[in-house]
């Protein structure tokens, strides 16, 4: 309880009238909201930013006033003066509330107010409402000052109005104070400007032209006439989240890809952010998306870093662009499958002249370290379920089984054939790619004659051949604007219509028991069991989610703490809300077991899926300690007490007993699987399961996975499923956020060595390693 009256003084005590239509100084903003679209006054906009507010009355009294909001809280002073008998002052605190998915929004405002017409403070508190019945209407209330305290009572006044959109770029709106004064306000987007006329009906009101411009993606700026027809205030404000339609010309933009492409971003790091993840690569494309002024835009592959997963997220985003009649090329600086895939949607693939080709097809090596082992006496006891569970052929073979390279081959070929059929569609002549498959060259020049890309120029060069060859316009000194991907971009959303939110968990690295992290030292994240059933237990008592969909990018882990996560979203799919499992490049072992608990699994068509099996065991360094003169003495109280140490080996017992324990999982993963796929444990366990692998194309087609997409096609099966209608806007927010994998990047340097102490004990694991692939 103190925790929350606390937050209430909080807000109560640090909040605005910035940027509120109750006060007409401030800026009009694009889109119709800020001066006419929220009646109640209520500082709703999802945005962080700035006003600074100056001008003249007809009196001469001069007013200033600046102000700062945060997404639902701000501050401001204003400032009114003649410089003889008018001298006033006023801070506001405004705190808003959204309800019912921002069907509506309850506001409080405190105002502190001093005028040289008496002494000491007035205090009043105003409370007001704001009602979107309809994406077209909005209906808002205040009772200005409804409570107050000081020497000079101030005027209570109630203020109520209306906004209607009639069509996209213009509304009306009336508002009305008391029963006194009565003004409609109309607003148009004009494109270049946006334009105000607030018209009085009753009163002692004036007419009033508003103009507002946007200049570039995050100022703008309003100047206000009276119907003297002379500027009376001007208003610039700041908004953090981006404003889509800046009214500014056609351009040609560059985006940089170079910078690493994860799931999620990295944890803390000493050098700043050195990757960004999927969540802001969607919402850079989102901004290009509604931004109409990029007409050509180059996305400049350089230095290019992403799996197929994320590739296919950018070619599904390129595509959704040319949908909209923009121009698209693809720059490369190198030849690889996964860029190609990435660049495949492009209206234009360049390539760099000097650039190296690599498209010869998929390739891996195992490394086998039996032999080395047996020479320094070091057995390797690994147990396993499952002929095809091969990742524990390197510790106790000298070479690959015939099921493990058969499994790989079925594998690699078709995962080659998910992941380059985009790119082949753009050639009509297959078979000159076919004969530099089976005769390999490295040449940019080879690469144009297959049809592999369009042309081989150099960057500053693609602005001019695209002008020159799309539109007859030669412009050899074009300017190019840049675009560079940041993390955590929004937009100015100005959409009325109820937002829906969906919860987002990323699965990420290796499932381990506990808590997971990242590691800054070797860039890998693990994913711990702890933090993610915190996460969705207080997701299950949490009223504002409607779905949730786990993104899973994972070779599997920790048997146990798979089985509990998977547990527990199985409970959240069958009781609490849907779930969507969408596999990025891997879902595999434990990572597929989890996908296994939500009520539909989709993968990209070269996603790794499968390997259902388990293995466990445990490294003997005897034959070791005895070549070295070492004896290690045990001390222990029952015959198998130490079973899990490293002095000697496994007796068959011991074996018998983790081997049941592995048959057991074993069937129980089977069951699990069956009960997601309906898919009979029989079928499962012939032809299927024991540890084999497949891509995602191969599971739609053996039934391990429902449907191929990526998270567009997750969040639209995710508002089915919820009855969420398909118009409806969601917010998609992650539930393990960044500031968790930063505050837990500290402890995971604790455990740097955690993989010397994991051969001190027995583990059982569902984990599935692949052999080197090239992403």
């Amino acid at each position: 309880m103190k925790k929350y009256i606390a937050q209430i003084l909080f807000t109560l005590t640090v909040t605005s009238f910035a940027y509120l239509p109750g006060e007409w100084m401030f800026p009009s903003l694009p889109n119709s909201n800020g001066l006419f679209g929220n009646p109640a006054g209520l500082s709703a906009f999802d945005s962080p930013g700035a006003v600074l507010n100056f001008g003249c009355t007809k009196d001469d009294v001069y007013e200033m006033s600046l102000g700062a909001n945060g997404d639902y809280f701000g501050a401001s002073f204003e400032y009114r003066s003649d410089y003889e008998g008018v001298d006033e002052s006023r801070w506001n605190w405004i705190s808003s509330i959204p309800m019912l998915d921002r069907l509506a929004f309850l506001g409080i405002s405190v105002g502190a107010f001093r005028s040289a017409d008496f002494d000491g403070t007035d205090f009043s508190m105003t409370p007001g409402i704001l009602v979107r019945p309809f994406n077209w209407l909005a209906l808002g209330f205040d009772s200005r000052h409804a409570l107050q305290f000081g020497p000079e009572k101030q005027r209570r006044m109630q203020e109520y109005g209306a906004t209607v959109r009639l069509w996209d770029g213009f509304s009306v709106s009336y508002a009305g104070v008391n029963q006194s004064t009565h003004r409609l306000l109309l607003q148009a987007d004009l494109k270049l400007l946006n334009v105000g006329v607030q018209i009085p009906l009753h009163g002692k009101e004036d007419y009033r032209v508003y103009l507002s411009h946007a200049f570039g993606r995050t100022v703008h700026g309003t100047l206000s006439i009276d119907n003297d027809w002379k500027p009376r205030h001007f208003s610039i404000g700041y908004h953090s989240a981006r404003i889509a339609d800046a009214n500014m010309l056609s351009r040609v933009v560059r985006v940089p890809l170079s910078m690493p492409l994860k799931e999620t971003e990295q944890g803390f790091s000493f050098f700043g952010k050195q990757s960004l993840s999927l969540e802001s690569l969607r919402e850079n494309f989102e901004l290009l998306l509604a931004d109409g002024s990029a007409e050509v835009i180059i996305f400049d592959f350089s230095g290019y870093k992403a799996g197929t997963a994320i590739s296919k997220e950018i070619e599904r985003g390129i595509a959704k662009l040319n949908i909209q009649g923009r121009v698209t090329v693809a720059y490369l600086d190198e030849i690889r499958p996964t860029t190609l895939l990435a660049a495949s949607s492009a209206s234009k693939i360049v390539l760099e002249p000097s650039a190296r080709v690599n498209y010869r097809g998929v390739g891996g090596e195992v490394l086998y370290y039996k032999g080395f082992f047996d020479w320094i006496g070091v057995k390797v006891e690994l147990l396993r379920h499952g002929a095809y569970k091969s990742a524990v052929e390197p510790y106790t073979a000298d070479s690959m089984s015939v099921e493990a390279r058969s499994n790989y081959e079925t594998l690699y070929k078709d995962w080659w054939r998910s992941m380059t059929a985009d790119s082949r569609v753009r050639i009509s002549n297959t078979e000159s790619l076919d004969s530099m498959m089976a005769h390999p060259s490295l040449l940019a020049q080879d690469a144009k004659r297959v049809g592999l890309v369009d042309t081989l120029l150099y960057l500053d060069e693609v602005a001019p051949y695209v002008l020159k060859t799309l539109y007859g316009i030669e412009a050899p000194f074009v300017m190019v604007s840049d675009f560079v991907p940041k993390a955590g971009l929004r937009i100015f959303d100005e959409d009325w219509r109820p937002r829906s939110r969906i919860a987002l968990l990323n699965i990420e690295g290796s499932i381990v028991d506990g808590s997971g992290g990242y590691d800054p030292i070797t860039g890998t994240r693990s994913t711990g069991s702890a933090e993610v059933l915190d996460a969705l237990g207080n997701l299950m008592h949490s009223p504002e989610y409607s779905a949730l969909i786990v993104r899973i990018n994972s070779p599997g882990g920790s048997a146990q703490a798979s089985d509990e996560i998977w547990h527990r979203l199985r409970t959240i799919a069958k009781t609490r809300m849907p779930v969507i499992a969408s596999i990025g490049d891997m879902g595999a072992s434990g990572g597929y077991y989890i996908a296994c608990g939500a009520n539909e699994i989709i993968a990209e068509k070269a996603s790794i899926i499968g390997s259902i099996g388990i293995f466990g065991g445990k490294v003997s360094f005897k034959g070791l300690l005895d070549k070295l003169k070492l004896r290690m003495e045990p001390i222990k109280t029952h015959p198998h007490a130490d079973a899990e140490g490293q002095g000697r080996e496994f007796d068959d017992e011991e074996k018998q007993a983790l081997q049941n324990y592995m048959d057991a999982f074993y069937d129980r993963f089977l069951g699990v699987v069956s009960e997601a796929t309906e898919l009979s444990k029989d079928s499962l366990d012939k032809s299927l399961a024991g540890g084999r692998v497949f891509t995602g194309s191969q599971g739609v087609q053996n039934g391990l996975v429902h449907r191929i997409g990526g998270m567009d096609l997750a969040i639209t099966e995710a508002k089915r499923l919820a009855g969420i209608s398909e118009r409806r806007p969601v917010v998609l927010q992650s539930i393990l956020t960044d500031d968790s994998y930063i505050s837990r990047s500290f402890s995971d340097q604790i455990r740097l060595m955690d993989w010397l102490n994991s051969v001190e004990k027995t583990q059982v694991w569902a984990l599935f390693v692949a052999p080197p692939l090239p992403f």
